[in-house]
């Protein structure tokens, strides 16, 4: 299994993705700059995100797998790409990295690479919302 950068042109892929799995397409339209896509045997298997915010402070982000992948190549991809962001992070030199979750399976995941869960609460303002 291998990465690649994340490019625009996977973007048709990855909006391949989000269709299959009946997730909104407007996920796509905000899709950070860094990123990485695994592949095993060039099947394009999973992808995830590193949010660069003010700071130097990173935030994990949009997490997607190609539903037609086996769990268990799911789950290889999803821990190499998290393992190269946490070394894109690195060599960005930011200072820590976020990243939330309500799948356990992700939360597992995170921590056997060293994030740890916090006692805070999650709290959003949606501001895109008409008033």
């Amino acid at each position: 299994m291998h990465t690649v950068r994340f490019n625009h042109c996977h973007l048709p892929l990855l909006s391949h993705w989000v269709k299959e799995r009946n997730m909104d397409k407007s996920l796509l339209n905000d899709l950070p700059e860094i990123g990485f896509l695994a592949f095993k045997d060039n099947k394009p298997i999973a992808a995830g995100f590193i949010r660069q915010c003010e700071g130097d402070y990173g935030l994990i982000d949009s997490f997607i797998t190609n539903p037609t992948a086996l769990p268990s190549h799911r789950d290889e991809a999803l821990n190499l790409v998290t393992k190269q962001l946490v070394i894109k992070a690195k060599a960005m030199r930011l200072k820590m990295l976020t990243a939330y979750t309500t799948d356990e399976n992700t939360r597992v995941r995170a921590e056997k690479h060293e994030f740890v869960k916090l006692p805070h609460s999650v709290m959003v303002l949606d501001l895109s919302k008409k008033a």
